[in-house]
């Protein structure tokens, strides 16, 4: 055992990380292996993994500050004013606590500062949101391989709602391709969300494929990015969900149309950098000012911290 453990110990965590995403992303697309998936994810094994990976994180970011937290430190530093007008903008006490130890955890990275959190309830398991037969239009930003739109189907019919129609949005050849195999009943985009129609770099990663401005390596392959707002299927949207690594501010005011006339529900992350979790409750309120917003967070880590807007 003592021999195993100095073998894992010795292991990068990437390349641990990148081999369970693959075979979990190769068990969730065939038809036997999701059987396995949904059985194992039902007992707890992908958040006990998550866990894991997270708590061990922290435990090394406390013990040995990064980069990234004194970045974090700096950033909070020069624009707390504006924080103090995102913390006023959040509409309970349980976002503003929330949002406060996000940015004393992103600072300092001790474990405790981190508020409760859920696994279960991303996106569709809030008090928030409200459902209207025949009424709901879906967008899924980042679409991956349908695991947002699985959990959306299940949301409406656990509330007994139907007629609704979804759009999911995926540059990635994979995961697009086994997203219109395994839904093909919505309607699938493989695009990025921007805010301007044009083509742009992309890193393919298990940490969370990126749009990159520039192609910043050999491994960076080109995609087609849209606006929301030149997309017919999207123009009556009553939800719109971003996880897109970074590039929510842009695609955000690709739908900026759609947001100042529908006020759809809005369900995005802003944890992929400090100015993010900052700038993109400014920018929502901008665009429509009679918003509620609430943060909850989802993670043991900096990660998977989403604002809702209602």
């Amino acid at each position: 055992m003592a021999g195993l453990q100095g073998d894992l110990r010795g292991m990068d965590s990437g390349y641990i990380k990148e081999v369970l995403y693959r075979t979990m992303l190769r068990m969730r697309n065939s038809a036997y292996g999701y059987r396995i998936y949904e059985f194992l994810d039902g007992i707890g094994v992908r958040i006990i993994l998550s866990r894991l990976f997270n708590f061990a994180s922290a435990m090394k970011m406390s013990r040995h500050p990064t980069d990234e937290m004194a970045r974090s430190a700096s950033y909070f530093r020069a624009h707390k004013e504006e924080i103090g007008r995102v913390l006023r903008l959040l509409s309970d006490d349980s976002s503003r606590d929330t949002y406060k130890r996000m940015w004393e955890f992103r600072m300092h990275g001790r474990y405790g500062m981190l508020p409760r959190n859920s696994y279960r309830s991303q996106y569709f398991g809030n008090d928030y949101f409200h459902y209207k037969n025949g009424r709901e239009v879906f967008v899924d930003c980042g679409a991956f391989d349908g695991d947002t739109v699985r959990s959306f189907k299940k949301a409406m019919a656990k509330r007994r709602i139907g007629g609704y129609r979804m759009v999911a949005f995926e540059p990635d050849k994979m995961n697009h391709n086994n997203l219109v195999r395994n839904h093909p009943d919505i309607k699938v985009i493989r695009a990025g969300c921007w805010d301007s129609r044009t083509t742009l770099g992309f890193a393919p990663s298990a940490d969370g494929s990126a749009i990159r401005e520039q192609n910043a390596s050999a491994e960076t392959y080109e995609i087609d990015v849209v606006r929301l707002d030149d997309i017919d299927a999207c123009a009556d949207a009553t939800f719109i969900k971003m996880d897109i690594e970074g590039a929510e501010t842009r695609a955000l005011e690709g739908a900026r149309g759609i947001i100042m006339r529908n006020k759809p529900k809005l369900a995005v992350c802003i944890y992929h950098s400090d100015n993010d979790m900052v700038q993109i409750p400014l920018l929502i309120h901008g665009m429509r000012s009679d918003y509620r917003m609430y943060v909850q967070q989802h993670s043991n880590s900096r990660y998977e911290t989403v604002l809702y807007c209602v």
